[in-house]
């Protein structure tokens, strides 16, 4: 499978600015913490719920329709910055299902 050049030049901006390339399996926090405005923060027991809890508790409200579900991941970004809320209850290797290749 061809990687469309978007995306290799979408990456390639992305570890210029991380300033390093990290091996695989990558975890991505500190790579992303250089290159982004993006935080990650780990939840127990992830869910729509705690989703909106959390960021309420940091200031935050948003509305989402819908009842409350188990979540793996949930992102939220406003102003070109943003969160990314992991259940922080799964694996390791199950929190950084997208760092692999």
């Amino acid at each position: 499978m061809s990687v469309p050049l978007w995306v290799s030049e979408l990456a390639r901006l992305f570890w210029a600015r991380a300033r390093h390339t990290e091996p695989f399996p990558r975890n991505l926090r500190r790579s992303i913490a250089r290159a982004v405005p993006l935080s990650v923060a780990l939840l127990p027991e992830l869910s729509v719920g705690a989703a909106l809890n959390w960021l309420r508790t940091c200031g935050l409200v948003c509305e989402l329709s819908g009842g409350d579900r188990p979540l793996r991941a949930c992102l939220v970004a406003r102003h070109g910055q943003g969160v990314a809320l992991v259940d922080g209850s799964d694996e390791e290797d199950e929190q950084n299902v997208f760092d692999r290749p």
